[in-house]
């Protein structure tokens, strides 16, 4: 199992001896550091629109050409960051057996996350491109999107966000689920926010890692898996739905309802107490 790029505070190399649940499930696991991270960006190999696509193309190739590797068993997990750029690469090889990806990052043009969150997001995606200004950077970021990507996915997928996501709208998932044709799935805490955390939901409900470990068991067990949409409450009790009908499960209003009901709603005259 491949791990692409965790959140921006991270490295992105990682992985744990005891405790891991995808080796207590006999699943080998490979940490990538890919362009724009780390070693690569102080040996100036910045992020690019199309490189990620590349270096997977590359590490996949490799991984099927080792002798303790199953060709046909090998499947992509990716985070924050890593959700982007694992639905990239998830799109360029379907021979992978899934692909499963958490803590959304998915809005085209970054905005939310980068003009209405901490600045230094902003500045760390500056280094990750090796642009200079602000102004490369929004440049940059309008050709920021999976449309056109998420189409070619051909493999098992899997989306894990919180409903209240403050850095990538929930919306902006649902979206994305709109686009892929192949099989899928979408795992949503009610109340939480981009860590999948903070919320009554996922402190009751599915731990999200075993959860994962036992999604990739099942795809590499070659298990059947229905498209839906998984919606935890705050007791912690799972509810499925059609996608058709994901936006009725929702307990926010998206952005563009919020701004319909704006701008239909009269404002009301400050009330004045009488003295």
């Amino acid at each position: 199992m491949v791990h692409l790029r965790p959140g921006q505070q991270q490295g992105g190399r990682r992985g744990h001896l005891y405790g891991d649940s995808l080796r207590e499930r006999g699943i080998a696991t490979l940490a990538l550091e890919g362009p724009g991270q780390n070693e690569c960006a102080i040996r100036e190999i910045y992020l690019t629109q199309t490189n990620w696509q590349e270096a997977g193309r590359e590490v996949l190739e490799w991984l099927r050409s080792q002798k303790e590797i199953d060709p046909d068993r090998i499947a992509l997990r990716g985070m924050s960051p890593g959700s982007y750029l694992g639905t990239q690469v998830a799109s360029i090889d379907s021979r992978l057996r899934g692909a499963a990806l958490q803590a959304m990052a998915v809005e085209p043009t970054a905005h939310r996350a980068f003009e209405a969150a901490s600045p230094s997001f902003k500045l760390r995606c500056m280094y990750y491109t090796g642009l200079q200004t602000e102004a490369e950077l929004d440049k940059f970021l309008q050709s920021w999107t999976l449309r056109g990507v998420a189409e070619k996915v051909k493999c098992p997928y899997l989306l894990v966000g919180g409903e209240d996501d403050q850095l990538s709208p929930v919306e902006y998932g649902l979206q994305l689920m709109d686009l892929i044709s192949a099989l899928k799935q979408m795992l949503l805490y009610e109340g939480a926010l981009h860590s999948v955390s903070g919320s009554a939901a996922t402190a009751n409900g599915p731990n999200t890692g075993t959860f994962t470990a036992e999604w990739f068991k099942d795809r590499f067990d070659g298990k059947p898996m229905p498209s839906k949409l998984m919606k935890v409450d705050a007791g912690g009790q799972a509810h499925d739905f059609k996608f058709e009908d994901s936006r009725k499960s929702l307990s926010v209003s998206l952005l563009w309802q919020a701004a319909e009901q704006r701008a239909t709603t009269p404002e009301k005259p400050p009330q004045v107490q009488e003295p």
